[in-house]
Protein backbone atom coordinates (compact mmCIF):
# COMPACT_ATOMS: atom_id res chain seq x y z
CA UNK A 1 0.00 0.00 0.00
CA UNK A 2 1.03 3.61 -0.25
CA UNK A 3 0.04 6.92 1.31
CA UNK A 4 -2.21 8.62 -1.22
CA UNK A 5 -3.77 11.56 0.62
CA UNK A 6 -4.19 13.42 3.85
CA UNK A 7 -7.44 15.01 4.96
CA UNK A 8 -9.59 15.82 7.95
CA UNK A 9 -12.38 13.83 9.59
CA UNK A 10 -15.38 16.16 9.16
CA UNK A 11 -16.98 15.10 12.45
CA UNK A 12 -14.01 15.09 14.80
CA UNK A 13 -11.66 17.48 13.03
CA UNK A 14 -8.79 14.97 13.28
CA UNK A 15 -6.24 14.49 10.48
CA UNK A 16 -6.68 11.31 8.45
CA UNK A 17 -4.07 9.59 6.29
CA UNK A 18 -5.42 7.63 3.33
CA UNK A 19 -3.60 4.45 2.32
CA UNK A 20 -4.43 2.68 -0.95
CA UNK A 21 -3.14 -0.44 -2.62
CA UNK A 22 -1.54 -0.13 -6.04
CA UNK A 23 -4.59 -1.59 -7.82
CA UNK A 24 -6.90 0.85 -6.05
CA UNK A 25 -9.15 -1.89 -4.68
CA UNK A 26 -8.34 -1.34 -1.02
CA UNK A 27 -8.36 2.05 0.68
CA UNK A 28 -8.24 2.75 4.41
CA UNK A 29 -7.98 5.85 6.56
CA UNK A 30 -6.15 6.15 9.85
CA UNK A 31 -6.15 9.00 12.34
CA UNK A 32 -2.87 10.76 13.06
CA UNK A 33 -1.81 13.72 15.18
CA UNK A 34 -1.46 17.18 13.68
CA UNK A 35 2.37 17.37 13.71
CA UNK A 36 2.62 13.98 11.98
CA UNK A 37 -0.08 14.99 9.50
CA UNK A 38 1.97 18.07 8.64
CA UNK A 39 5.11 15.96 8.18
CA UNK A 40 3.26 13.52 5.91
CA UNK A 41 1.55 16.31 3.94
CA UNK A 42 4.82 18.17 3.35
CA UNK A 43 6.42 15.01 1.97
CA UNK A 44 3.39 14.22 -0.22
CA UNK A 45 3.54 17.75 -1.66
CA UNK A 46 7.31 17.69 -2.11
CA UNK A 47 7.88 20.61 0.26
CA UNK A 48 11.55 20.94 1.18
CA UNK A 49 12.05 22.26 4.71
CA UNK A 50 14.75 24.79 5.46
CA UNK A 51 15.96 22.54 8.28
CA UNK A 52 15.49 18.77 8.57
CA UNK A 53 12.40 17.56 10.39
CA UNK A 54 12.51 14.68 12.88
CA UNK A 55 11.69 12.09 10.23
CA UNK A 56 14.42 13.48 7.96
CA UNK A 57 16.85 13.23 10.86
CA UNK A 58 15.89 9.63 11.57
CA UNK A 59 16.37 8.69 7.92
CA UNK A 60 19.78 10.42 7.89
CA UNK A 61 20.87 8.56 11.05
CA UNK A 62 19.84 5.19 9.62
CA UNK A 63 21.72 5.92 6.39
CA UNK A 64 24.79 7.25 8.25
CA UNK A 65 24.95 3.90 10.08
CA UNK A 66 24.98 2.07 6.74
CA UNK A 67 21.34 1.07 6.85
CA UNK A 68 18.14 1.71 5.01
CA UNK A 69 14.45 1.69 5.78
CA UNK A 70 13.13 -1.41 4.00
CA UNK A 71 9.48 -1.37 4.98
CA UNK A 72 6.83 -0.18 7.39
CA UNK A 73 4.27 -2.64 8.70
CA UNK A 74 0.90 -1.83 10.24
CA UNK A 75 0.61 -5.21 11.98
CA UNK A 76 -2.31 -5.33 14.37
CA UNK A 77 -4.75 -3.42 16.54
CA UNK A 78 -4.12 -3.31 20.28
CA UNK A 79 -6.49 -1.51 22.66
CA UNK A 80 -8.03 0.45 19.79
CA UNK A 81 -4.70 1.61 18.33
CA UNK A 82 -2.73 0.33 15.37
CA UNK A 83 0.59 -1.31 16.28
CA UNK A 84 3.25 -0.79 13.65
CA UNK A 85 6.94 -1.25 13.06
CA UNK A 86 9.77 -0.05 10.87
CA UNK A 87 11.97 -2.69 9.25
CA UNK A 88 15.61 -1.56 8.97
CA UNK A 89 18.38 -3.32 7.07
CA UNK A 90 22.12 -2.89 7.43
CA UNK A 91 24.22 -4.66 4.81
CA UNK A 92 25.55 -7.96 6.16
CA UNK A 93 23.11 -8.03 9.09
CA UNK A 94 19.63 -9.48 9.51
CA UNK A 95 16.72 -7.04 9.29
CA UNK A 96 15.82 -5.23 12.51
CA UNK A 97 12.23 -4.48 13.47
CA UNK A 98 11.61 -1.35 15.55
CA UNK A 99 8.17 -0.60 17.00
CA UNK A 100 6.83 2.84 16.06
CA UNK A 101 3.63 4.82 15.96
CA UNK A 102 1.94 4.39 12.57
CA UNK A 103 2.14 8.11 11.83
CA UNK A 104 5.91 8.23 12.44
CA UNK A 105 6.42 5.03 10.48
CA UNK A 106 4.43 6.36 7.52
CA UNK A 107 6.23 9.71 7.52
CA UNK A 108 9.57 7.88 7.52
CA UNK A 109 8.44 5.45 4.80
CA UNK A 110 7.52 8.37 2.55
CA UNK A 111 10.92 9.98 2.99
CA UNK A 112 12.81 6.71 2.51
CA UNK A 113 10.71 5.35 -0.37
CA UNK A 114 10.00 2.25 1.74
CA UNK A 115 7.25 -0.30 1.20
CA UNK A 116 4.12 0.02 3.35
CA UNK A 117 2.49 -3.26 4.37
CA UNK A 118 -0.87 -3.42 6.11
CA UNK A 119 -2.13 -6.60 7.76
CA UNK A 120 -5.57 -7.83 6.71
CA UNK A 121 -6.87 -7.50 10.30
CA UNK A 122 -5.85 -3.82 10.34
CA UNK A 123 -7.69 -3.26 7.05
CA UNK A 124 -10.82 -4.93 8.44
CA UNK A 125 -10.64 -2.93 11.69
CA UNK A 126 -10.18 0.28 9.74
CA UNK A 127 -13.20 -0.47 7.56
CA UNK A 128 -15.38 -1.11 10.63
CA UNK A 129 -14.14 2.13 12.15
CA UNK A 130 -14.84 4.03 8.93
CA UNK A 131 -18.37 2.60 8.79
CA UNK A 132 -18.89 3.78 12.37
CA UNK A 133 -17.47 7.22 11.53
CA UNK A 134 -19.77 7.55 8.52
CA UNK A 135 -22.77 6.48 10.55
CA UNK A 136 -21.97 9.05 13.24
CA UNK A 137 -21.45 11.74 10.63
CA UNK A 138 -24.77 10.83 8.99
CA UNK A 139 -26.47 11.45 12.32
CA UNK A 140 -25.25 15.04 12.08
CA UNK A 141 -26.23 15.37 8.42
CA UNK A 142 -22.73 15.38 6.93
CA UNK A 143 -22.97 12.13 4.97
CA UNK A 144 -26.60 11.92 3.88
CA UNK A 145 -28.89 9.01 4.66
CA UNK A 146 -27.53 6.84 7.50
CA UNK A 147 -29.60 3.91 6.27
CA UNK A 148 -27.60 3.81 3.05
CA UNK A 149 -24.37 3.15 4.95
CA UNK A 150 -25.19 -0.37 6.10
CA UNK A 151 -24.94 -1.87 9.54
CA UNK A 152 -21.99 -2.06 11.90
CA UNK A 153 -22.30 -5.05 14.22
CA UNK A 154 -22.27 -4.62 18.00
CA UNK A 155 -18.96 -6.47 18.38
CA UNK A 156 -17.26 -4.04 16.01
CA UNK A 157 -18.69 -1.08 17.92
CA UNK A 158 -17.53 -2.51 21.25
CA UNK A 159 -14.05 -3.04 19.80
CA UNK A 160 -13.87 0.52 18.56
CA UNK A 161 -15.64 2.62 21.16
CA UNK A 162 -16.22 0.74 24.44
CA UNK A 163 -16.81 3.97 26.37
CA UNK A 164 -19.85 4.74 24.19
CA UNK A 165 -21.83 1.97 25.83
CA UNK A 166 -20.91 3.17 29.31
CA UNK A 167 -22.04 6.70 28.53
CA UNK A 168 -25.31 5.57 26.99
CA UNK A 169 -26.12 3.63 30.18
CA UNK A 170 -25.71 6.66 32.45
CA UNK A 171 -28.88 8.50 33.51
CA UNK A 172 -29.26 12.19 32.60
CA UNK A 173 -28.78 13.19 36.24
CA UNK A 174 -25.16 12.07 36.06
CA UNK A 175 -24.44 14.87 33.59
CA UNK A 176 -25.62 17.66 35.91
CA UNK A 177 -27.33 20.46 33.99
CA UNK A 178 -26.35 18.91 30.62
CA UNK A 179 -28.79 16.55 28.95
CA UNK A 180 -27.92 13.59 26.75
Amino acid sequence: MRVTAIGVDPLRGLPLVTLSDEAGGVTIEIEVGLPDAQAIASELRGVVMERPATHDLLKAIVEACGGRVVAVELREVRAGAIASSIILQVIGSPPVEVEARPSDALALALRAGATVRVARKVIEWSRRREARRRREAATFGDWGDPGALGEVDAAAEADLFPATFLLEALPDEEFGKWKM
